[in-house]
């Protein structure tokens, strides 16, 4: 019935059957919030309304009764009818988890832009409009070649993270058409339709009509918040929680931070971009305070995030600043001079990688094997039509890499290779350029000072005394009030061989040096005259591996309570396994050591402990794909470079 507000499941008419693998949701359910920052952020660039100004993104968490919840009662019977359709154990799992979420309190995350144009096409929802291209459409954009995304999947992350499968948009366009609509995405299921069993598509609508369109409006469902603005409010409701709710806002606070700090940190310092999450508010002038509160000892990222905001904003001399030449690299195909623009800077224990980004700053990804004897950090910003144009036709839907085989223009993959290389082979050669002249040739005597001792003793021939060695206003002068210059001999000095630094235990959280029957010291030296270091059941390390593999997992480490030793572990199960291990370590100057693990405890994924020990934590019921959140309290209280090794087996 028209002008009735509720929700609306149309019949698949006995065609396609929707389970509960969208493949759309699956994409972004890895890394939810990573996800969700990415294309919302990206959605809104794109959708710029006056180019003089930036965009202004905002992140806001608020809980609302269950009975609020639009259609509450009819949208609960939905839920019931997917539980009893389905016989897929996953489905199972996640209904259960739906009908206990819209029976309780529903957090509700809303993201809202300004200064963009809102959803134009609301009124008529004709196709190939943003509204319509968002809400009805699947697979298809009409974005414009340099946009952000333009492959039409982006617009799943919400519902990623939503343990309804169900998110609202309200919007006010620039014409000054005020719309909402709701949109739940969840599997086919049964009902009547005139007395006879017919099946739904899975997918549902919060609407007035039977003709699904936008319903005349504003949403009210953040009751402190008014549009005034033209604009897009995303509501995703029923926000994917896996503790506590008051530390799993503030910690997908903190982790959004992260992802706009690490994704959009040339947009923000370009000035197209704010971003305001919860009360705090992300721009220009306060991008270096954000920066500078990551620890940057907690892992690589944060660093690079750090040495990039450090290029972009510092008066380091050595900084270089190069616009393209199109006679050096670029004029074959098609690019004008000044298209990119090349940052640069050298220094100790930089990443050596060039963050590429193309004409909204969003980050792509960081092109690496440029050079390896050289310490570098560098930006690439490509900003020129024809070049955003051709490298957007190679670009992944992820837009986290440039695949030549996807290029659709006219050359084929073959063009796009060598397009592609010839501009790798341009960042080398200006690397070289600006830093090899400058480099010089040191040979590193790694482990020297396990043989040298840090002066030298008096020579039994001539009495000297010893040069000092560790002020650099004293070399080469004696340890004495004259200032005399050394000149006695200097005996043989015999090499020895240089033993590689081995894992070492760390038992307490004093220092690293912690001694002890078979500990092993921070200068690689055992207490004890033993060969390699025991548990207290006797069991050795390599012992405790036997018929366990190591597998190279992406994981993301987030310190909650430094003080406390607290962390939280997220990865993906790359297998099935019968079990599984993490192992701790902290990197230290000249090595790794164990890092303790009091206790740990899984908040999300189907693993179990099964018992941790020492540095190392099994774990069983292993499965592939599994998002595994743990959060672990270990031994140590400063902050650190945290490794964790992930075995199986």
């Amino acid at each position: 019935m028209d002008n009735e507000c509720n929700w609306r499941f149309v019949s698949n008419n006995k065609a396609v059957f929707s389970g509960i693998n969208d493949a759309g949701i699956t994409t972004f359910s890895v890394d939810i919030i990573h996800s969700l920052v990415r294309e919302c952020i990206q959605n809104s660039l794109d959708a710029r309304l006056d180019s003089n100004k930036p965009v202004v993104v905002e992140f806001s968490f608020f809980s609302i009764d269950n009975n609020d919840f639009p259609d509450s009662i009819n949208f609960r019977e939905i839920l019931q009818k997917c539980y009893v359709s389905q016989n897929d154990p996953t489905a199972g799992r996640f209904f259960n988890k739906a009908k206990k979420t819209i029976s309780q309190p529903i957090l509700t995350l809303r993201i809202s832009d300004n200064n963009t144009c809102g959803l134009i096409g609301a009124e008529d929802a004709n196709v190939g409009t943003a509204w319509s291209r968002l809400i009805k459409e699947t697979g298809s954009s009409n974005k414009n070649q340099t946009d952000g995304g333009s492959f039409g999947i982006g617009k799943a992350a919400p519902f990623a993270c939503s343990e309804l499968r169900t998110v609202f948009y309200s919007s006010l366009d620039k014409d000054g058409i005020e719309s909402h609509i709701g949109v739940s995405r969840l599997i086919s299921f049964k009902y009547l339709k005139n007395e006879i069993e017919d099946w739904t598509t899975g997918i549902g609508y919060y609407s007035n009509n039977d003709n699904l369109m936008a319903i005349s409006g504003q949403a009210n469902i953040d009751p402190t918040y008014v549009r005034k603005e033209p604009g897009t409010d995303i509501y995703t409701m029923g926000f994917h929680i896996e503790n506590d709710l008051e530390s799993e806002i503030q910690y997908a606070y903190q982790d959004i931070i992260f992802s706009v700090l690490d994704n959009f940190l040339v947009s923000i310092w370009k000035n197209m971009l704010i971003v305001k999450i919860g009360n705090r508010r992300i721009d220009k002038n306060t991008l270096g305070v954000f920066v500078n509160e990551l620890n940057q000892y907690s892992n690589p990222q944060n660093r690079a995030i750090l040495n990039y905001y450090t290029l972009l904003t510092s008066g380091n001399s050595t900084i270089q600043k190069i616009e393209l030449n199109s006679e050096e690299y670029g004029a074959h195909y098609g690019f004008q001079d000044g298209e990119c623009t090349l940052y640069l800077m050298t220094g100790e224990n930089l990443n050596r990688r060039v963050l590429m980004t193309r004409n909204k700053g969003m980050k792509l990804f960081e092109q690496g094997n440029l050079s390896g004897s050289i310490d570098f950090t560098g930006i690439l910003m490509i900003d020129g039509e024809n070049m955003n144009r051709e490298f957007r036709r190679m670009e992944k839907p992820s837009h986290d890499k440039w695949e030549p085989s996807l290029y659709d223009g006219c050359g084929g993959k073959s063009y796009a290779s060598t397009m592609y290389k010839n501009l790798r082979n341009y960042l080398k050669k200006k690397i070289l350029e600006m830093f090899d002249k400058e480099k010089k040739i040191e040979i590193d005597a790694y482990g020297a000072n396990s043989f040298l001792p840090d002066t030298l003793a008096t020579n039994p021939t001539t009495r000297s005394p010893p040069i000092q060695s560790d002020h650099s206003e004293g070399i080469g002068k004696p340890n004495n009030e004259e200032g005399e210059a050394f000149t006695g001999p200097i005996g043989e000095i015999t090499s020895k061989p240089i033993i590689p630094v081995t894992k070492k235990s760390l038992k307490n959280n004093a220092g690293l040096d912690s001694g002890g029957d078979g500990e092993v010291t921070r200068n690689g030296k055992k207490t004890k005259d033993e060969h390699k270091h025991h548990d207290a059941e006797g069991e050795s390390d390599e012992d405790e591996l036997t018929g366990f593999k190591n597998v190279d997992v992406k994981m993301r480490v987030v310190c909650l309570n430094k003080d406390a030793g607290k962390y939280r572990i997220k990865y993906v199960v790359p297998h099935d396994a019968a079990n599984a291990k993490l192992v701790f370590y902290i990197n230290g100057e000249q090595g790794d050591y164990e890092l303790p693990i009091k206790s740990a405890n899984i908040i999300h994924g189907s693993s179990v402990i099964k018992e941790i020990h020492a540095n190392k934590t099994l774990l069983k019921n292993v499965k592939e794909n599994d998002v595994i959140s743990i959060d672990v309290e270990v031994g140590f209280n400063h902050y650190c470079m945290m490794e964790v090794d992930y075995y199986e087996n």
